[in-house]
């Protein structure tokens, strides 16, 4: 049986992919997620370059040019998971585009909050 490991060196200032289930987040729309050493949540390239500097307190992944973003919540966790998953709730949420800019989300967005 393989074992396929993954791991990252976070220098000072550094950020890390965002793991998300038990990895680091898949690339979506051309980003990733990343976190730095406060938590933040912003978005790297496929080539793990800083698109969007960490400033949200939660992200989600990228589609169609647009993600889903909020300053404020917190996690919690998903009711019948015994505390496996979680979502993020009491977020104001507001959508960016790839430069990180605020524009208008999507009606047809099928993003909802959490992870």
């Amino acid at each position: 049986m393989k074992v396929r490991q993954w791991a990252w060196l976070l220098l000072a200032g550094a950020v890390a992919p965002f793991v998300f289930d038990n990895g680091p987040d898949p690339v979506s729309d051309g980003l990733y997620r990343v976190v730095d050493d406060h938590g933040r949540i912003g978005y790297a390239d496929a080539y793990g370059v800083v698109r969007i500097a960490p400033r949200f307190a939660f992200g989600l992944p990228f589609a169609n040019g647009v993600a889903r973003v909020t300053l404020s919540g917190h996690p919690a966790a998903v009711p019948g998971s015994e505390g496996e998953y979680h979502r993020w709730e009491d977020g104001d949420w507001f959508c960016i585009n790839k430069s990180g800019s605020i524009v208008k989300c999507p009606s047809s967005s099928n993003q909802e909050s959490g992870s």
